[in-house]
């Protein structure tokens, strides 16, 4: 009976230990409780056929969640490192491709103006708006 309680106070710590770690972390603020539980499920069930004793199916329990959790977590993080890597990308391209837009308005709008102040500068030139269609008929002829 002793070494039941101690068994069974074991696989409670056991169990504690185990998926007390599933809690959220810093990257996506969710719990692993999924990578936890199976890895305890796993790990118990290899050290239970590893050592055929309550003890090996523990142990192997405490191992394979904190394995379960660690690998959840890490899969996690990586998932939105990418998320974030393509945010910024976004952001960036999108922010190039306003100055472009601006850019090529800005040009449009100079070359207007210029195109405006040539014909006001041909108009003055010779008198009044007609008169630059006759000098070309002028030209022409010669």
């Amino acid at each position: 009976m002793k070494h039941l309680a101690l068994m069974v106070a074991v696989a409670s710590f056991a169990l504690i230990a185990g998926t007390g770690s599933a809690i959220a972390d810093d990257c996506s603020g969710r719990d692993h409780t999924t990578g936890t539980v199976v890895g305890a499920g796993g790990g118990a069930l290899i050290g239970g056929l590893a050592t055929h004793s309550v003890a090996g199916v523990v142990v192997g329990g405490v191992v394979g969640g904190l394995a379960g959790n660690a690998i959840a977590r890490s899969n996690d993080c990586e998932r939105q490192d990418e998320r974030s890597t393509y945010y910024e990308d976004r952001d960036r391209q999108q922010t190039y491709d306003n100055q472009q837009a601006y850019d090529n308005q800005q040009r449009q709008q100079a070359y207007d103006n210029q195109q405006a102040y040539d014909n006001q500068q041909r108009q003055q030139a010779y008198g009044n708006p007609r008169a630059l269609d006759n000098q070309q008929g002028y030209d022409d002829q010669q």
